[in-house]
């Protein structure tokens, strides 16, 4: 009788060890994962690059905004204040980055606006505006030009530290107003530093490689 009581506690021991060496093992620590969706504030980390949002704002106006005289017989070109024709508001683009790589060159930021996915805006193309003379349209337009810093180019890339720059982008007011919409800043960071392309009307400046694009949510 005690023979049998010592084996039956030894198996009951038993069970007892294999209930507690088959408990939940402890989880994996979840690892971070790092999020893509950059904001105003952040900085976006490209291979030459680094770009940093600092503001993204209406305006009333472009102060010393450049604007070409189309089909004048002057050919003048001017800096005046411009402001936003009726149904549309300027949106300034601030922003700073500094440079990362260790050769000179040209290079350029690419700066749109993208409203409900698709709707782009990215402030070249300027408008087309009546020219008037003593109160009478002699027959030509005006045009503006928004992007205020198209290229520009670094000498030394050993002593160079970055700058700040602004961008100016004419929208319509919807754009602002629906805020139920996506609004995004999309940033085209320069791989590498421009050069002449051949195209169909012979040579021009621009960018050999396709830019690395970062998304920054404005909502």
């Amino acid at each position: 009788m005690k023979k049998s009581i010592s084996l039956l506690l030894a198996l009951v021991l038993c069970l007892s060890l294999c209930a507690c060496g088959a408990g939940k093992a402890p989880e994996a620590e979840e690892q971070p994962t790092e999020s893509s969706e950059l904001k105003v504030g952040d900085t976006a980390k490209g291979q030459l690059f680094d770009v940093t949002i600092q503001s993204v704002e209406p305006v009333e106006k472009i102060e010393n905004g450049y604007v070409w005289h189309m089909w004048s017989p002057a050919e003048k070109t001017t800096y005046q204040d411009i402001t936003a024709e009726e149904g549309y508001t300027i949106v300034k683009v601030t922003y700073s980055y500094s440079y990362n790589g260790k050769e000179a060159g040209e290079f350029g930021f690419d700066l749109t606006l993208d409203y409900d996915n698709g709707y782009m805006f990215d402030g070249f193309g300027g408008h087309a505006l009546p020219a008037i003379d003593s109160g009478v349209k002699v027959g030509f337009e005006e045009y503006y030009d928004t992007g205020v810093l198209g290229s520009f180019a670094i000498d030394d890339p050993l002593t160079f530290k970055g700058a700040e720059a602004f961008k100016y982008i004419i929208v319509n007011n919807e754009v602002l107003s629906n805020i139920d919409k996506p609004l995004v800043l999309k940033v085209g960071i320069p791989s590498s530093a421009w050069g002449y392309t051949q195209n169909q009307w012979g040579y021009e400046l621009g960018p050999k490689t396709e830019p690395e694009t970062f998304t920054f949510n404005l909502r």
